[in-house]
């Protein structure tokens, strides 16, 4: 609607849209028409009718982002604003939440999350590549040379904020009156715990025994990423369970430290896999204006680009797990790049690319002429070249961009995901940075990040993997609910998908493999296999 006269109705004219084939409701002095994303809604579309033709405001921002609504719904269904004589809108800042309000973002919209969670450019944060559309103002990050503490994508860490007691029985009161319409599903079998409390079989639970979380997405996110990680260590690793985790261990960081950092949120795999087909179209979704946000740094204030583009040229390191499938593989890859200001601009921004690495665990099948499996030449160089491709649309001056090789620890051929890779990476690259820092180095090109660790258990990454989205979930219900360990039936057996093929897991393969993974040599290459003496355990 920019640029024409927005519409205006008084309250008494919202009021009259009151039905489910005409849903009207207010949220933040603007009017929305949910009609059609009543049946859409995570929550449930009792949630929103409860609001029918009135001022859901309090009721919108106790749960999301105020600005969460311009993500969600399309631009055609914002009718206008509320008069604000005789307005029923509230006029009191939104309250702020009681836990972090970071909201992820995605530089590619992917259709097929779209059919299953939301639709092109919402931010609900739950598996494959979406769209992103946060909004300019709210999450835009300061320079460098600022002296903050920022949280994840330049976003207040709500953490470190003080609420009152009022504040939060007001909030906990909310969320136990819409209980009715969420469950908390664990299955029958035996409860082992140690005594605090008494269990409860889901056949005997009250709808009041039952906490209600007071940021939904938040739940419906880290339950899909522990989806992804509570079978076996070959499972596929889903894009929410990385992205939760990592953010995580950003967060942990130091705030100063974080001021030359971003962690750009996972993406793929349309982007980065050899399907030229899926890149162009990805591409073309990306120029849908729909997407655009006021540029970051611009001289002229009216323009406008991705979201994306602007956030990747804010600070000078950039780390950025990305999903790539291929003939190779379907596997987890961290890109890393470092930036630099133009000098003879006046743009406060890093965009001119000085180097970067594509970082792959994944080693060839065909062994060398020693007999050693190296990392695959030729993925990474397609990758890299992609990523320039990525960075030049982007407003990058790539030219004189030099690639610097990067080696992790190497995943074994016969493993299937290397997401537990991709998440000790990143861990390892945080960890550089910060010893870097601490020991009175700059923030320049040279000597931040060398390589990689050369041994990584895949297991030991699973489980803090697990443990982290598992806290964001307890998070997300106050903590008003307990992790428990339920027993299964003794020899059960679990189906799993391990890139792309089906397997049965048994009980104990839950506990990790039963062999040790390689320990890398100095190259970071695989020796040959009959050289490698298994430890048994």
């Amino acid at each position: 609607m920019s640029g024409s006269k927005r519409n205006e109705f008084t309250a008494a004219d919202v009021a009259k849209h009151d039905k489910k084939e005409d849903c009207w409701v207010i949220i933040n002095n603007n009017i929305w028409d949910v009609t059609s994303w009543l049946p859409k809604h995570p929550g449930g579309e009792k949630l929103i009718f409860d609001f029918a033709g009135d001022d859901a405001s309090e009721g919108y921002n106790t749960n999301h982002d105020p600005d969460h609504v311009f993500k969600t719904l399309s631009p055609s269904l914002n009718k206008g604003t509320v008069k604000m004589e005789g307005s029923k809108t509230s006029t009191q800042a939104p309250r702020p939440k009681m836990a972090s309000t970071r909201q992820t973002f995605y530089p590619t919209p992917d259709p097929t999350i779209s059919e299953r969670y939301s639709t092109p450019g919402q931010d609900s944060g739950i598996a494959m590549g979406r769209g992103d559309s946060n909004p300019p103002d709210k999450y835009s990050t300061p320079a460098v040379d600022d002296d903050v503490d920022m949280g994840y994508h330049g976003g207040e860490d709500l953490f470190d904020k003080e609420y009152g007691l009022d504040d939060i029985l007001d909030a906990t009161a909310k969320a136990k009156h819409r209980q009715a319409d969420y469950s908390l599903r664990m299955s029958h079998g035996w409860t082992i715990y140690d005594g605090t409390f008494e269990p409860v079989p889901q056949d005997k639970r009250r709808k009041r025994d039952v906490p209600y979380p007071s940021y939904v997405m938040h739940a419906f996110r880290a339950r899909a990423g522990l989806s992804s990680l509570q079978l076996s260590r070959d499972a596929p690793i889903s894009m929410v369970a990385i992205d939760i985790a990592t953010a995580h261990v950003f967060r942990c960081m130091p705030g100063l430290v974080r001021r030359f950092v971003y962690l750009c949120p996972p993406n793929g795999p349309a982007l980065w896999s050899d399907d030229e087909h899926a890149t162009e179209r990805m591409y073309g979704l990306m120029e849908n204006p729909d997407y655009f946000r006021p540029a970051f740094g611009a001289a002229d204030p009216d323009a406008k680009e991705y979201k994306t583009f602007s956030d990747l040229k804010k600070r000078p390191w950039i780390i950025w797990p990305i999903y790539v499938e291929d003939r190779f593989g379907k596997d987890w890859v961290t890109v890393m790049w470092y930036s630099e200001r133009n000098p003879d601009s006046d743009v406060n921004l890093f965009n001119q690319l000085v180097s970067y690495t594509v970082i792959d665990p994944r080693r060839s099948v065909e062994p060398d002429e020693n007999g050693r499996h190296q990392p695959i030449a030729s993925r990474i160089d397609r990758i890299g070249g992609q990523l320039l491709r990525f960075l030049t649309k982007a407003g990058f001056e790539t030219d004189n961009a030099e690639y610097e090789e990067c080696l992790c620890a190497p995943m074994p051929l016969e493993e299937a995901t290397s997401g537990e890779r991709c998440f000790a990476n990143i861990k390892d690259i945080f960890t550089q940075m910060t010893t870097w820092y601490d020991k009175g180095g700059k923030f320049a090109r040279a000597g931040v990040v060398d390589s990689l660790q050369k041994w990584v258990n895949p297991f030991q990454m699973r489980i803090e993997m697990t443990g982290i989205n598992a806290f964001i979930l307890m998070a997300s219900l106050d903590f008003d609910a307990r992790i428990s360990v339920e027993a299964i039936l003794p020899n059960t057996v679990t189906e799993v998908a391990a890139d792309g093929v089906k397997k049965w897991v048994n009980n104990y393969d839950l506990a990790g493999p039963f062999h040790e993974p390689q320990l890398a040599a100095n190259d970071f290459n695989l020796p040959p296999t009959d050289i490698f003496q298994v430890v048994e355990r």
